[in-house]
């Protein structure tokens, strides 16, 4: 007889080995995808491997892609630590642009723009993280919910400013005046779109891991995802403990959206959520 057991630790080499076994899981899956759709396997593999790794500026390009996606991914890898289902990360990433590009279009100098854009954006995120928290703590309203449909709500409300009020005069699209040139963030490889958003969250991830394996806040957070009625017993506020993680969890996914305005797009538009 075999019975399934719940592993109390799991092999360095099994953790190296499942990222691997998931990748090569999804491109057997989408092998079939790609065949019953006429098209040669191997031919579209190559065009992918080609566009997104084939030379110097693909992986910059590429780089640059992954960058809100990497905010984004901290965002809610933090949140669920806590079992506070963030699905909000999208929304956030729009407040957090929305913020920095009202920052950025402040005339002032480049190093104190990045700095006010970067506090800005993260503070926007926060605070659209902290609503579906503040309902779950207070109200008992679903995060899943209430952090979804905030999604929506953000998104339109950008919609309503960048077709009315905030609608660049110079432009026939709905998107944002642009930030100031100062406020750009700097390319760190001439001739691509390589900025400094690209390094700061190369940064971001090994400092979260730190964080959430190596501290206080960390094992708070952990405790209170795993099992919040021992968090209580061992004296730890699984309340205050849930919203700290959703205002770090929004600021995250705002510095996302702060990337893409100071890195790439340089205002907001209706698209800027990659």
């Amino acid at each position: 007889m075999f019975r399934l057991e719940v592993r109390s630790s799991t092999p360095t080499w099994f953790n190296l080995a499942l990222p691997l076994l998931a990748i090569g899981a999804t491109l057997i899956l989408c092998s079939g995808l790609i065949a019953l759709a006429g098209a040669g396997v191997l031919e579209a593999y190559g065009v992918m491997f080609t566009a997104s790794l084939g030379d110097s500026y693909a992986i910059t390009e590429t780089m640059v892609r992954a960058t809100p996606m990497i905010f984004t991914g901290l965002a809610v890898a933090v949140a669920f630590r806590a079992k506070f289902w963030n699905i909000g990360a999208e929304g956030q990433l729009l407040a957090g642009a929305v913020a920095s590009c009202f920052v950025g279009a402040i005339p002032m100098p480049g190093p104190l723009a990045m700095v006010l854009m970067a506090v800005a954006g993260a503070a926007a995120g926060a605070a659209v993280a902290l609503v579906p928290a503040t309902l779950r703590v207070k109200f008992k309203v679903d995060d899943v919910v209430s952090s979804l449909l905030l999604n929506s709500v953000i998104y339109y409300a950008l919609m309503a400013l960048i077709e009315g009020p905030w609608k660049d005069s110079f432009s026939g699209y709905p998107i944002s005046p642009p930030i100031e040139d100062s406020a750009n963030f700097p390319v760190l490889l001439e001739g691509t779109r390589l900025h400094l958003g690209v390094v700061a969250a190369l940064i971001a991830a090994p400092l979260i891991w730190f964080l959430i394996v190596r501290t206080t806040l960390g094992f708070r957070i952990r405790v209170t995802g795993e099992n919040p009625e021992a968090a209580r017993y061992g004296g730890i506020h699984v309340e205050r403990v849930l919203i700290s993680t959703a205002l770090l969890s929004g600021a995250l996914a705002g510095l996302a959206g702060v990337g893409e305005v100071g890195g790439v797009h340089f205002q907001v538009m209706s698209d800027i959520s990659p």
